[in-house]
């Protein structure tokens, strides 16, 4: 904020005659285009991100013909990802490319662009934005990164092949770059991510619908598998000693109680089984990512 209070000062006093001067009684400051840009940069900078928005918005309307509305037009788009309002970020940074294919940031655009899809679970946008940088600007410094991305997105879709062949493309194409100086590897644990031990969803719920709470032990969530066979065996206990002393009415009643809980101890260790399994993947997926040195 300091920094943008002393660039406005700064302009004021530069642009502003003297009150002495013919022209003192016209009050207003002449505003440029880099007067303009460097108030959005400072917006940016400070992280102000949607005043920066506005400003470069702004810049874009005053003057369209300029040769740098595509750096307006990205600096939009990136400042709309990191306000983590992706899908305006994904318009915006698509729109550059469309208007200017020849800017210098059309990569960082396209890049950005794939991100901001797979931030918001739209994975096959995501990737037709990623291969398009390694297809239109595969000299740019974005391009192995696409590459980077693109695998790190395979995995998410438990695509293995498909992120071990875009780390072989990594090493083949870009030897140079950091990342793939660590592909080795990387391609070790994409191969160890592919024999991952898995829990079955359907063994579990049938364990559990046999003896309540076993599918739970199963999937290693021992305190809720106790906590599923006491409850189901005191429901069961409740209900056949009601119907042995031919109480049916209470029978009825309890035994109404626990059917839920008895279908709940199903579901539950269905899904307990499926929790581990993101755990177990995620665990390693986070390890490639550690390993590539790739923060997404």
């Amino acid at each position: 904020m300091r920094l943008l209070l002393g660039v406005l000062a700064l302009l004021f006093f530069c642009l502003c005659p003297p009150l002495n001067s013919p022209g003192a009684s016209e009050k207003g400051i002449l505003l440029t285009e880099e007067m303009e840009l460097k108030v959005a940069d400072v917006f940016m900078d400070e992280r102000e991100f949607y005043r920066a928005i506005t400003e470069y918005k702004k810049f874009l309307i005053l003057f369209p013909e300029s040769d740098k509305a595509d750096y307006a037009l990205s600096r939009i788009g990136m400042a709309y990802y990191h306000g983590e309002e992706y899908e305006a970020s994904a318009r915006t940074l698509a729109s550059l490319k469309e208007k200017y294919p020849e800017s210098r940031y059309a990569p960082e655009a396209e890049y950005f662009e794939g991100l901001g899809y797979w931030k918001l679970k739209q994975y096959s946008k995501a990737k037709t934005a990623l291969e398009g940088v390694l297809a239109s600007y595969p000299d740019s410094n974005y391009a192995p990164l696409a590459l980077v991305a693109d695998a790190m997105l395979a995995l998410d879709q438990d695509d293995v092949g498909a992120g071990r062949r875009d780390m072989e493309k990594l090493v083949a194409a870009y030897p140079d770059y950091p990342a793939s100086m660590r592909a080795r590897e990387t391609q070790r644990l994409i191969d160890q991510y592919q024999d991952l031990p898995r829990k079955s969803e359907t063994l579990a719920g049938v364990m559990s619908a046999v003896v309540p709470g076993s599918g739970y032990i199963y999937a290693e969530h021992y305190g809720d598998g106790i906590t599923a066979f006491l409850i189901n065996a005191l429901a069961i206990a409740g209900t056949v000693t009601a119907v042995y002393h031919e109480n049916y009415a209470v029978a009825g009643i309890v035994g109404g109680i626990g059917l839920p809980f008895y279908l709940g101890n199903i579901y539950g260790s269905a899904n307990a089984a499926k929790k581990w399994n993101l755990a177990v993947r995620n665990e390693m997926r986070n390890r490639i990512s550690v390993t590539l040195n790739y923060d997404f």
